[in-house]
């Protein structure tokens, strides 16, 4: 037991004398769970950008965009379909919900189609849920909105045909006053007696010119009946032949019978004893203009009184047409209410809108997905490790000595070491390049000189790092142990585990500049959505700037050495 013991402290000794590695040992672990609290340290939700294109925006859909504008997610308008699902291909969101033209309740096309990247693995799920749920619950608003409106509606049509029955009763009752008064007025006007009436003072007229012809009358038989006589005592007093005398006298005598006879005749139609005389004749007849005159007075009352029930019965009818008016208002009111909810149908109502979920690109499998991702995480363990390591075995080889005391300067050492190991991890990529194709061969023969130029920058930039260790440390325990902690940092610190949108804002900003967050990015572009250089160039001369920002890094550490 007391040998273990010694052996055991001796093994502490060495870690002790050996400061670098006893520094990463102890603080590596610590360093990797502080970095990885600081950054998940938190109960805050996703910060998730969501693209969102309508041909034409309706209050529905403005409606559907308000629900997802919270603190979870962020809105972000397109100019077009295409331009939303490319932004959500190149990262700009992170995903893509497009809603169809004129988004009404009861129109034909009401899919959502919401597009998600499920080569973002544990973010795709997350995004996919969190936003079919928004989804649903606006649809579950919409659907209780529908139910509450179909009830007042209901409520509303019950109280307008109340209000109806009210009208068609007053209605009803005007139709009897209106019938009663018809009939009164229909009596009133068959007792109307038709006969033409006459003035009385017409007949006086008549009479009194009917005296003064007979006045006339009887002066002209005076004055024949003198013009005969006058002629006799003529006859008489003339010289004329008794024969001649006789003739003469006996035609006056006829015309004085003629005379008298038209006396008679005429006193005869004017003596009160005979009923055809012309003044019984004007009695009847002014009895009968008194009659007509009292006939048209009673005629004439009878038609004011009937313009009166006239009035009346026009008066009830206008009221009678408002009520009908109203009525009519009403249930014009009623149909309208009706025909909205006609328009809607059950389906309507249970599903207002269908949430469509559609992934950016279509394959096979889930392979596809996944193998920017591993391929990101292979290159960078390699070439983090291989590096460190291969710098690590040239200060162990007994050349060192050798290549130190050559003419030979350091950069051509450092440069021979980084095309070895990119020699080593280009002969890895080949490989696994070789593989894919064998799953999915258009997609990396389409996009190859993409892809290659990528994995390039990302194998320079983590052998550069790599490298870097292996200076740093010198002993190949330390170096790998640091290699790999270097590796777990950028994992942890990664979407691969947990997405990187659940951090704090500030954090989340720093983590999107990780050069392995960087590749990941770049090779889901290249491989699954087959993005040029010119469409991930910012991201390319991220990698770019970080490498020789490592290189300036080194250098400045060298010249400074050389000056010691």
């Amino acid at each position: 037991m007391n040998k273990l013991a010694l052996i055991i402290k001796k093994n502490f000794l060495i870690l002790v004398k050996s400061r670098w590695l006893s520094l990463v040992v102890v603080l590596g672990p610590l360093l990797i769970i502080f970095l990885t609290g600081i950054a998940f340290d938190n109960l805050n939700e996703y910060k998730i950008n969501i693209g969102v294109y309508s041909d034409s925006y309706t209050e529905l859909t403005n409606s559907f965009i308000s629900k997802l504008n919270t603190e979870q997610f962020r809105t972000i308008k397109a100019k077009s379909e295409a331009k939303c699902i490319d932004d959500a291909k190149i990262g700009f969101s992170h995903t893509c919900v497009i809603f169809p033209a004129n988004l009404s309740l009861g129109s034909k096309n009401k899919n959502v189609a919401i597009y998600i990247d499920y080569s973002k693995l544990n973010l795709a799920w997350i995004v996919r849920d969190r936003l079919f749920s928004r989804v649903e619950e606006k649809s579950a608003e919409i659907t209780k909105e529908l139910t509450e409106n179909i009830l007042s509606k209901l409520l509303l049509t019950k109280n307008e045909i109340l209000t109806d029955i009210v009208l068609l009763g007053l209605a009803g009752d005007n139709e009897d006053e209106i019938s009663g008064k018809n009939n009164e007025a229909f009596l009133l006007i068959t007792s109307i007696n038709t006969t033409i009436g006459l003035n009385a003072s017409d007949i006086d007229k008549l009479e009194s010119k009917i005296s003064s012809v007979k006045a006339a009358f009887d002066i002209t038989i005076d004055k024949a009946t003198g013009n005969v006589e006058f002629s006799e005592d003529i006859v008489n007093s003339g010289g004329f032949s008794e024969s001649d005398k006789d003739d003469y006298l006996d035609e006056l005598d006829e015309q004085k019978d003629d005379i008298e006879g038209q006396r008679q005749y005429v006193e005869s139609l004017f003596s009160p004893a005979y009923s055809g005389s012309i003044n019984n004749t004007l009695g009847n007849i002014k009895l009968r203009v008194i009659r007509l005159n009292l006939n048209a007075n009673i005629t004439d009352a009878l038609i004011a009184s009937s313009k009166a029930n006239l009035y009346n019965i026009s008066l009830m009818l206008s009221l009678n047409g408002k009520l009908i008016n109203k009525m009519a208002f009403s249930m014009d009111n009623v149909k309208k209410n009706l025909e909205s909810i006609d328009k809607l149908s059950a389906e309507d109502i249970a599903s207002p809108v269908i949430a469509d979920i559609k992934p950016l690109t279509s394959y096979n499998s889930y392979l596809n997905y996944i193998f920017p991702t591993l391929m990101a995480m292979a290159i960078m363990f390699a070439s983090l490790l291989l590096s460190a390591i291969v710098v690590v075995m040239e200060f162990s080889t007994p050349a060192y000595f050798r290549n130190a005391i050559s003419p030979t300067g350091n950069v051509l050492f450092f440069s021979a070491s980084y095309l070895t190991n990119l020699s080593l991890i280009g002969l890895q990529i080949f490989i696994m390049l070789l593989i894919s194709m064998m799953f999915f061969f258009s997609q990396v023969i389409g996009n190859i000189l993409t892809i290659l130029a990528v994995c390039f920058l990302t194998a320079s930039f983590f052998i550069v790092l790599g490298m870097g260790i292996g200076y740093l440390f010198k002993k190949e325990q330390m170096s790998i142990l640091a290699a790999t902690f270097a590796s777990s940092i950028f994992l942890f610190l990664s979407n691969v585990l947990t997405p990187i949108e659940n951090m704090p804002e500030f954090f989340m900003r720093i983590a999107q500049f990780s050069p392995f967050i960087i590749s990941v990015s770049l090779l889901r572009k290249s491989i699954l959505f087959g993005q040029s250089l010119i469409s991930i160039n910012a991201e390319i001369l991220y990698l770019v700037v970080f490498t020789l920002s490592l290189l300036a890094v080194y250098a400045a550490v060298y010249y400074r050495n050389l000056r010691r």
